[in-house]
């Protein structure tokens, strides 16, 4: 019997060092024509069609829309007073443009006056021609803590593989 359960954990690390686990869940945006991904550990839900995902322990969320309003400064300022409405005003800390997976995005960084929140505000123009919204806001403290799963998160936004 011993024999036959080391030869199990035997077969079943074979397994997973050959095929790898997967630890992410994985959310199309068909009408975008991008995906993302999150940790299975991260909270994930829909709310009006936009994706909300959420650290473990709190301090993390991450929202993603694709823009129905025809004017993008509107849809941008929209989302500007939704957050200053919350977190009062807003403090710049790094504006850059980048290509994220084939894709032309701008990306904003702020934190509150006090410091202790951050805001990430990203632009991503997606292979459907649409704009997708990803911003995050965060503590101080968790953007540290979850620094690697955000990077991860916001790297795995790319276009839907056909």
């Amino acid at each position: 019997m011993k024999f036959l359960l080391n030869l199990f954990m035997v077969s079943l690390l074979t397994l997973v060092l050959t095929f790898g686990v997967s630890y992410a869940k994985t959310f199309p945006n068909v009408e975008g024509g991008v995906e993302i991904s999150a940790p299975d550990n991260w909270k994930d839900e829909v709310k009006n069609n936009v994706l909300q995902i959420e650290s473990p322990e709190e301090g993390i969320t991450l929202f993603l829309d694709i823009l129905k309003d025809e004017k993008l400064e509107d849809a941008l300022k929209n989302t500007e007073n939704n957050i200053t409405s919350v977190l009062g005003e807003l403090v710049s800390e790094r504006t850059a443009e980048i290509v994220l997976n084939g894709m032309k995005t701008v990306i904003e960084d702020y934190k509150t006056k006090d410091g202790q929140i951050k805001v990430s505000v990203m632009l991503i123009l997606t292979p459907s021609d649409k704009f997708m919204l990803c911003y995050y806001i965060g503590t101080k403290e968790a953007d540290k803590k979850y620094e690697k799963e955000l990077t991860e998160i916001v790297g795995s936004i790319a276009p839907i593989s056909k």
